[in-house]
């Protein structure tokens, strides 16, 4: 093999595909599937994880790219607003008020919306 194909090979290998990751390639896999671009639908259904692994293998090796550099879809503002608020009021509501660090809790909040974990990768 030439040093390019075991660079490659060996970046894959470091870079091992998050619960995250398997959770786009799905999402990616169910659309390829229902728009018919599958040779072989029955493999699909007997195969999740071989799928699932060349879809990611596709996008990390052929493509050099990872999940984050593909269109994504989040949620909006409006919905990121009233999912932080659910989660200020479950937290009172077992914490109570006096133990709940709302600001603390809205950093992390909005660190997890800066690094885009509420997004899915666009499948249209």
């Amino acid at each position: 093999t030439t040093a390019c194909e075991r660079t490659r090979r060996i970046r894959f290998r470091k870079s091992n595909p998050t619960p995250i990751d398997s959770i786009h390639a799905d999402r990616i896999a169910m659309a390829a599937w229902k728009a018919g671009l599958f040779a072989n639908p029955e493999f699909v259904d007997s195969r999740r994880k071989a799928v699932n692994n060349a879809i990611l293998r596709r996008i990390r090796v052929d493509l050099n790219a990872s999940i984050a550099d593909l269109p994504l879809e989040c949620l909006s503002e409006r919905q990121v607003e009233d999912l932080f608020q659910t989660s200020v009021d479950m937290a009172k509501a077992m914490l109570g008020n006096k133990a709940l660090d709302v600001d603390s809790r809205r950093n992390r909040f909005q660190r997890a919306v800066t690094q885009k974990k509420f997004c899915s990768v666009n499948t249209t």
